[in-house]
């Protein structure tokens, strides 16, 4: 597992984005990490 945010303080709900390593993500699934990075970017009170 690839931690997607390791500096993240809580740890009550750990999040991954799990693809190949060998494949890049489909774009649906590139927007959603992003879209979840930046819902949660001003939580964490800073760049995730």
């Amino acid at each position: 597992l690839i931690d997607l945010f390791p500096d993240w303080p809580d740890e009550r709900f750990p999040l991954y984005a799990l693809y190949p390593s060998r494949h890049l993500p489909a774009a649906k699934v590139r927007a959603f990490i992003d879209f979840v990075m930046a819902a949660i970017e001003p939580k964490a009170g800073g760049p995730v």
